[in-house]
């Protein structure tokens, strides 16, 4: 530390903390899992939602999830849907709390 401090750069004490933003809903769904992914992955290409675009999926649990980081920022999405629950949930965590914001709400009126 005493070299750094020789070439003038001030070093923190302690680490800097960046802490995301996330919002959560669950929605009720009736329909088969695999029409459920096909459409949440379509979802979140129409949202910009492309990087590192991954899905898995279980035939024998029905179900499955895909989730994909936003081309611009830190952000990610996540789709889940669970045909034997009845259940499809949407997840969106981001630094920026503005744009994760916004991107939560266009995915939440995004049919899949």
């Amino acid at each position: 530390m005493l070299g750094l401090a020789l070439l003038g750069l001030a070093v923190p004490q302690s680490p800097a903390v960046a802490r995301p933003f996330l919002y959560m809903s669950s929605f009720d769904y009736t329909g088969p899992y695999a029409t459920c992914l096909a459409n949440a992955e379509k979802a979140l290409r129409a949202e910009g939602f492309s990087r590192d675009l991954k899905s898995n999926s279980s035939a024998e649990e029905k179900a499955g999830m895909v989730y994909a980081f936003y081309n611009g920022e830190a952000i990610i999405a996540e789709i889940q849907c669970i045909q034997k629950a009845g259940i499809t949930l949407l997840g969106v965590a981001g630094i920026d709390n503005e744009s994760t914001w916004k991107l939560y709400q266009n995915l939440r009126k995004a049919d899949w």
